[in-house]
């Protein structure tokens, strides 16, 4: 249908209207700094995520640092990859995640505690220095070693726990792995 002046007035003015009134919009306010909550929150999340990504690389390092002997004392990448094949083909591939538990339980509270106190640290420091509110490269250097000083001394037990499940593989997998260090070695 044809359209009629009046129409088309008001089509241009509510386009004219609509327009002025996104550019007239205002930013939005800027983010408040996260709450220690948030930041114990963050912090678990993003440990937990990590170490269930990297947990079989983490299998297969605890088992050649466990399982090291004279015949079988050096790693490479071919032999990791080996020992996370027979992992798969004796125990099956949830094997590679064993242990992952414990970590996850020891990961978590540190990675919190890290970004937990990493600002109360940063804060003090800097203003035990005189310097801005953010502090320096050197304060937040020292800022970081002491929330990592202060989430291992809480969290080692945790560690410990995480390294003797790890560790633990079922028989079949220490004997094929002696057996297969074994003939690498005959073989060389």
């Amino acid at each position: 249908p044809p359209s009629t002046p009046a129409a088309t007035a008001t089509t241009a003015t509510t386009i004219a209207f609509t327009a002025a009134s996104l550019s007239a919009t205002e930013p939005p306010p800027p983010l408040s700094p996260p709450s220690t909550a948030e930041r114990l929150l963050a912090g678990g999340a993003a440990g937990a995520m990590s170490r269930g990504i990297t947990a079989p690389i983490d299998r297969v390092k605890i088992l050649f640092q466990v399982n090291a002997s004279p015949v079988n004392n050096h790693f490479t990448a071919a032999n990791a990859v080996g020992a996370a094949r027979r992992i798969v083909r004796e125990e099956g591939v949830l094997a590679l995640w064993r242990g992952t538990g414990a970590a996850v339980t020891r990961v978590l509270p540190y990675s919190a505690t890290t970004f937990a106190v990493f600002p109360v640290y940063n804060a003090a420091l800097a203003h035990a220095a005189g310097e801005p509110e953010g502090g320096s490269i050197r304060t937040r250097f020292v800022a970081g070693a002491m929330s990592g000083a202060t989430a291992t001394v809480l969290t080692y037990p945790l560690d410990l726990l995480h390294a003797r499940s790890a560790a633990h593989s079922t028989a079949a997998t220490t004997a094929t792995a002696a057996a297969a260090a074994a003939a690498a070695t005959t073989a060389a």
